[in-house]
């Protein structure tokens, strides 16, 4: 038999392996100085013999027996052709279908697959459902070439590639807005593979308001972004006009104490170490935590609207005590500034 190309070799044999249910791997494969592939050994995935350790306290399961099946297969440099060197078709196991949509060779998320993936998953939903109805259209998941795991890991793949290109984008911005204002500040935050992780920025006008307006300091995080599912946090303050301000934002890419300490000293740092009086945030054990570390002096304050929201799960107790809810109201709104 003859082929175009190594591709041509590695897919008949693919093909073959599983229409007969078994998945192949590379043996061997040579190069000339021209880095021109000329030689290529494929075979049976359970090939070789299984490697122990004598040291190996906890020996891990293997699957390699030593089968012989596979293909050897050589460029003719006279009519730049693939040709089969060598084959051997028996193998010393049983070949099962039931795993055979796992083995890596036939793992495979074709161009209208990927395009479906991405097209669900942009509009929220689960990489299980996603799944799940792809495999149903195929007729059961047995038909499809990939599994669950393979479509989480492309959505992961495709999102970092999305955001390293906005993520440059999104940095270029800041150094342009910093180099025709000085008084711009912005912070990265950077995982050890050099990715972005989150984002913390002012602009000149809010950082002279933060000289002002910083005594009481609020900071949302229940904003989502939709794309790449980072969290857009606002830190707002009230001017003497009752105006809220904005003092900066930040994007973070998790609710973890450990992200929340970081965007709170970025924000300390900023403002020369000086913590604002008091800091109103929703009821979340990580941002108390986050805060009890950075500022450990500030009185932190559940926001009114999380507050209210309690009384949509205790209209039982609302309607058994008619009083509870003037025993409820007096402390929320009739506090004094000297009790704040």
């Amino acid at each position: 038999m003859e082929f175009d190309s190594v591709t041509d070799v590695y897919n008949f044999y693919n093909g073959y392996a599983r229409r007969v249910d078994f998945g192949i791997i590379t043996v061997c494969s040579r190069s000339n100085k021209n880095n021109v592939c000329y030689f290529k050994h494929l075979a049976c995935w359970r090939s070789r013999k299984s490697k122990k350790s004598d040291n190996s306290m906890n020996p891990r399961d293997t699957k390699k027996i030593d089968c012989k099946a596979s293909i050897k297969a050589r460029i003719d440099s006279k009519i730049e052709k693939w040709r089969l060197d060598n084959d051997i078709l028996e193998h010393n196991h049983k070949l099962s279908i039931i795993s055979i949509h796992s083995l890596r060779s036939h793992k495979k998320i074709s161009t209208p697959e990927k395009v479906e993936i991405s097209n669900m998953h942009a509009v929220n939903i689960p990489t299980t459902q996603i799944y799940s109805a792809i495999a149903r259209r195929k007729e059961g998941r047995r038909q499809l070439e990939f599994t669950e795991k393979d479509a989480y890991n492309y959505i992961c793949r495709e999102r970092q590639t999305q955001l390293k290109g906005d993520a440059q984008s999104m940095v270029l911005h800041f150094v342009q807005m910093q180099a025709k204002n000085a008084n711009f500040y912005y912070t990265l935050d950077l995982n050890d593979n050099a990715q972005l992780r989150s984002v913390f920025w002012i602009h000149p006008r809010p950082r002279m308001a933060c000289t002002y307006f910083s005594d009481v300091l609020t900071f949302d995080s229940t904003y989502l972004t939709n794309t790449f599912k980072m969290s857009f946090c606002p830190f707002v303050e009230v001017n003497h006009h009752g105006q809220s301000t904005l003092l900066g934002c930040a994007l973070l890419s998790d609710e973890t104490t450990k992200t929340f300490k970081w965007v709170f000293q970025s924000w300390l740092d900023e403002n020369g170490g000086q913590a604002p009086n008091a800091i109103i945030t929703d009821q979340d054990k990580a941002i108390e935590a986050a805060i009890k570390a950075i500022f450990p002096n500030v009185r932190h304050q559940f926001c009114l609207w999380h507050i209210l929201k309690i009384l949509e799960k205790i209209g039982h107790i609302c309607t058994a005590h008619p009083k509870f809810m003037v025993e409820f109201d007096e402390p929320v709104y009739d506090t004094n500034y000297t009790i704040f």
